[in-house]
């Protein structure tokens, strides 16, 4: 088994394309978190896995691309990791986002599935393509560091 590759967030800030104010503020809010948080005070480190990774520029996504509120973003990152969780899968498990509003008012997150017919569709986001974005900007951090 190889060791996970994991991030510092001055990369996570290159990578994904916020600035620091931002990712602090939505890290602060609980809306998104690092997989190994630091412990200690200003000046420690997190560490971002590449699932973490996924899961912020999905978040970023939605804050910017998208227009949702900072609550409704997170609310919408809340219902993907209980889906993806459910199907014991992580961020880089699949490859199809799609929430959907059901006519109770309860919205739901599909994983790797389309959304019923007649369902309200909030939101469908193609993966691959925000993971194809991460992994070229991963591969450009690379370079710039030799």
């Amino acid at each position: 088994m190889t060791e996970e590759k994991h991030y510092q967030t001055g990369q996570v800030l290159k990578i994904i394309g916020v600035t620091q104010s931002s990712l602090a503020r939505w890290m602060n809010q609980g809306a998104i978190t690092p997989t190994i948080k630091a412990e200690g005070g200003a000046g420690s480190k997190h560490l971002w896995t590449y699932s973490d990774l996924v899961e912020a520029s999905v978040f970023a996504r939605l804050i910017r691309q998208c227009g949702f509120s900072l609550k409704a973003a997170t609310s919408v990152i809340d219902i993907c990791n209980s889906a993806i969780t459910d199907a014991g899968i992580s961020w880089e498990g699949f490859s199809r986002l799609t929430v959907v509003f059901a006519d109770d008012g309860s919205v739901y997150a599909l994983i790797n599935k389309t959304a019923p017919e007649g369902a309200e569709v909030a939101l469908s986001i193609d993966l691959r393509a925000i993971k194809n974005k991460i992994d070229e900007k991963i591969e450009t951090e690379k370079k710039n560091e030799k």
